[in-house]
């Protein structure tokens, strides 16, 4: 439903609360660009699972009606306390029963929890800092109960990254470094090429997991619309959440393991073991040009007689990372055993300020450093020449 219109910085905003209410084609044509999940069926499911999110879509426009910038946002409740053991535990849980709202804050962000990258699309010749300048109060004024503000993620080295920069430091909001993406930049390569062009030691790797894989008797099987035993790979997503240590978010419920399933571009490499249970999956965002392996659940008290990871992303990418795939999209964590796949850093900002001006100048820089993530060291998986 459009909400309302109104003029910012010299341009006509129309303000939207659902991606139903723009053409699908139009946002895959230009803010999607190209990825599996920042789609809009991807967007449409996400609103469908997590309804009690507020969600805002937005178009800008110049005085001529001409379309320069999409772009989009949501808000969430986030709990500060939620990692709080023992004793304090019970005393949230105490005055929660009295103040159900005690300690949540209400943060409005640019995307969502389930997307990452460029969260915007901005028409080519257009004046970047204009577009986030304008961006920037849209965000402000479409959450308007918003107590923290997070404006992200700003692409290090991206051509509009300092006229942002610029934009949202004058307007109170503090840097901090966000979990860089591991990315494979095949760059229609084709999987045989790419591989070819790693360092010796990392093929070694991935070819002793592969060797294994063969002499173990497992299979792997690439499920597409549907795949059996569900719950089965359910249960692994959840054991491998549960031990997750680098970053962990909210348990993301069965529901949106279905919809990726049957409502998006999506396919499931399953491991079945010589009985034929399933062992590790990966569920995979797939489009013509990128692939996003998205979820992984493997069985841990299986023994390690596979190296699920290895040898499911290795497969999973043999069969689809064609010569017209050119990049392909590993998430934010795991990065010491993804550049062994010449996976490359792609480093990025995210910037934070609190609504309330006076604690915003009292505390928002030391909230943005608390945030910050420290940024892995990089080694290259590829030889030399490739990198070149």
């Amino acid at each position: 439903m459009l909400i309302e219109r109104f003029d910012c910085q010299g341009l006509c905003v129309s303000l939207y609360d659902s991606v139903t209410d723009l053409a699908a084609q139009l946002w895959d044509a230009t803010l999607a660009d190209g990825h599996p999940y920042r789609t809009h069926a991807f967007m449409t499911t996400v609103e469908a699972v997590f309804p009690q999110r507020q969600y805002r879509y937005w178009q800008l426009r110049g005085t001529d009606d001409a379309l320069l910038a999409l772009g989009f946002s949501s808000l969430a409740d986030v709990d500060p306390l939620a990692d709080v053991t023992g004793i304090g535990q019970r005393i949230v849980s105490a005055i929660r029963r009295v103040y159900r709202r005690f300690g949540l804050l209400k943060v409005a962000m640019l995307g969502c929890y389930e997307t990452s990258g460029r969260h915007w699309w901005i028409a080519p010749g257009v004046e970047p800092g204009s577009i986030h300048a304008a961006m920037a109060v849209v965000l402000e004024r479409a959450h308007a109960s918003a107590q923290v503000l997070v404006y992200r993620d700003i692409a290090h080295g991206e051509a509009s990254a300092a006229a942002a920069h610029d934009v949202l430091t004058q307007r109170g909001y503090a840097e901090a470094a966000n979990y860089p993406l591991a990315l494979i930049l095949t760059q229609g390569r084709g999987w045989d090429a790419h591989c070819a062009a790693l360092r010796s030691n990392c093929r070694k790797i991935i070819n002793k997991a592969l060797a294994d894989f063969r002499q173990s008797g497992f299979t792997i099987e690439h499920h597409r619309g549907q795949v059996a035993d569900l719950p089965r790979l359910y249960a692994l997503y959840a054991n491998t959440h549960a031990k997750a240590v680098e970053f962990k978010r909210e348990l993301l419920p069965y529901a949106f393991l279905e919809r990726l399933i049957s409502d998006c571009d999506s396919i499931v490499s399953v491991l079945y073991d010589t009985a034929g249970q399933a062992q590790a999956f990966i569920l995979t965002g797939v489009s013509e040009t990128v692939l996003n392996p998205f979820l992984f659940g493997r069985d841990y008290h299986a023994g390690r007689t596979v190296n699920a990871y290895y040898v499911l992303h290795a497969q999973l990418l043999e069969h689809c990372a064609g010569p017209q795939v050119r990049c392909i999209d590993l998430g934010i964590t795991n990065y010491f055993v993804k550049q062994n796949f010449g996976a490359t850093l792609a480093p990025n900002a995210i910037y934070i300020r609190l609504r309330h001006a006076g604690l915003n100048g009292l505390l928002g820089k030391h909230i943005a450093k608390f945030f910050a993530v420290e940024q892995p060291a990089e080694r290259s998986g590829l030889k030399r020449s490739a990198q070149a």
